[in-house]
């Protein structure tokens, strides 16, 4: 299924990526020597876009290799696993630019999310995703929530969120993504997490199907407005992945800026000064000696729960406060590489698509080539 052209423009109010990069050279006033922190997606394209501005660039990145959070393994035998990041939303329209800067559009491919012979395991009922009754008779649903179309805990929520959308006005839409709660309605969901607000309107029941079926069960703290702007824009939706593997991106790109990256050095005290930056570093084998730098600017990439145990001196309260309270979610990958693909044998095989679980194991998605 083909993506609408106008998707990212009926999506949410944002800036465009070919304007923002237009204002950026038009505010460009001249040569600045810049360090990144990190070399994964964030910090390659950073220093992609201020080379090409004429800035003196260093890149400082922890490990011993590019990407980040994009690291496609690759086996003996040709096939692949995502690591990590494995799908783009097409509203992801920065991403996208990308993707067609470096000559990879034509290797878009469609990411099959879901397929009719995908597995539930829930509530030790193991069936067929064509058929969630009996997972449902386990739970007290309503006969309206239980016809949805393509009925699980994700249409659920899906439909929940849709509800709420619709008793918003454009203009509070507007006010979501501009981050200011300018009625009564949107203080109210602002001081709300996703959990609370399921379970003062639906109940524990339904919070309970929503997250075994949909995995967001580690994300009930978050803010509900976030899912809200998550559902608004359609994140979930027209979901595709490059053919070969999602590395080829920041490979990509690590060509482009590769003279200028360092390895195996990580940042141990970040100094603001009155005029510049002083960062402070050292070999990752913590025998070399640190080394001491001043830049014009820092361009920090690196995760705060990474930041918070690096020396930080001058920083503003609002910004030490935000490095203290993010928090993320705890997720592990295991590929498994099998001999033979059982699974797209016999009277209904599985090409593609995943298979859901309220066990240790939350989803179980299947190589989609061949």
């Amino acid at each position: 299924m083909s993506c609408p052209e106008n998707a990212v423009d009926n999506a949410y109010p944002h800036v465009p990526v070919d304007k923002i990069l237009d204002e950026i050279r038009e505010d460009n006033t001249g040569p600045r020597h810049v360090v990144i922190l990190g070399a994964g997606m964030a910090g390659l394209v950073a220093a992609y876009e201020m080379l090409k501005l004429g800035n003196t660039v260093e890149i400082i990145e922890a490990s011993g290799h590019h990407g980040g959070r994009v690291h496609t393994h690759h086996f003996k035998d040709g096939t692949y696993a995502e690591l990590g990041a494995m799908r783009v939303p097409i509203t992801h329209d920065y991403t996208h630019h990308y993707i067609t800067e470096m000559g990879l559009k034509k290797k878009l491919i469609t990411f099959i999310n879901n397929v009719q012979n995908g597995f539930w395991d829930i509530h030790d009922v193991v069936t067929r995703q064509t058929d969630v009754t009996k997972i449902y008779d386990h739970y007290r649903i309503s006969q309206a929530l239980r016809d949805l179309p393509g009925s699980s805990g994700g249409a659920i929520f899906g439909f929940l969120m849709d509800n709420l959308i619709d008793g918003l006005t454009e203009e509070e839409k507007q006010m979501m993504f501009d981050g200011v709660a300018g009625t009564r309605l949107l203080q109210y969901l602002s001081g709300l997490s996703l959990g609370e607000f399921i379970v003062q309107n639906f109940g524990e029941e339904i919070l309970d199907v929503i997250g075994v079926f949909t995995s967001l069960d580690v994300w009930w703290d978050k803010a509900v407005t976030m899912y809200l702007r998550d559902e608004m824009v359609g994140t979930g939706s027209c979901l595709q992945t490059l053919e070969g593997g999602m590395s080829q991106l920041p490979d990509a790109l690590y060509e482009k800026v590769k003279k200028h990256v360092t390895f195996n050095r990580e940042v141990t005290r970040i100094r603001k000064l009155e005029h510049g930056v002083e960062v402070t570093t050292r070999s990752t084998d913590k025998k070399a000696k640190t080394v001491t730098k001043t830049y014009d600017f820092v361009l920090c990439t690196i995760p705060f729960s990474i930041m918070r145990q690096i020396d930080l001196e001058n920083l503003s309260y609002g910004k030490m406060s935000a490095i203290r309270g993010m928090t993320y979610a705890n997720s592990t990958k295991v590929a498994l590489d099998c001999k033979e693909r059982f699974w797209q044998k016999g009277p209904k095989p599985i090409f593609g698509g995943s298979s859901t679980s309220d066990h240790i194991q939350r989803q179980t998605y299947y190589p989609m080539d061949h």
